[in-house]
């Protein structure tokens, strides 16, 4: 999170019951403010994620998930930006939060959209899992320019 200025920050008080406050302090490298800053804007919290609602409640979980896995895995390995180990326990995590929390029951089985028949043709490769992901990471890719070093 990056550094608010102190002439844009307000002080304020509040009252918090003490095991809330005792949590708040485990938050790490953090101190409490801090800590209590980054939470509130963590999905669900008071401003939706790149200012749009996530289209469904599943879909609101796991963009919760991963801002808090991408926001704490640093307090433990450092910048997981910068860091090869921490980049690595990060996708480890998200694939045990996908497959533990969100992966559907049953067998894979293709079901293309018009939409994807629209935009990748139709044909066999529409029932291949790694080939439809590239092509939509591609697609994403393309459209978000990296940014900074990494």
């Amino acid at each position: 999170m990056k550094k608010i200025p102190d002439d844009d920050m307000e002080q304020i008080s509040i009252r918090l019951p003490k095991d809330l406050l005792k949590d708040l302090g485990k938050g790490g490298k953090r101190t409490i403010g801090p800590e209590i800053r980054r939470r509130l804007q963590l999905p669900g919290g008071p401003e939706p994620i790149g200012g749009e609602e996530a289209p469904d409640p599943r879909t609101k979980e796991l963009l919760s998930a991963l801002t808090y896995l991408a926001a704490n895995v640093p307090d433990y390995y450092g910048p997981w930006s910068q860091d090869r180990f921490a980049f690595d326990v990060l996708r480890e995590a998200i694939d045990r939060i996908l497959t533990q929390r969100f992966r559907p029951k049953g067998n894979p089985v293709a079901a293309p959209t018009d939409l994807a028949d629209l935009v990748f043709g139709e044909g066999d490769h529409l029932k291949n899992v790694e080939t439809m992901g590239r092509m939509i990471a591609a697609i994403w890719l393309s459209s978000n320019p990296k940014q900074g070093a990494g």
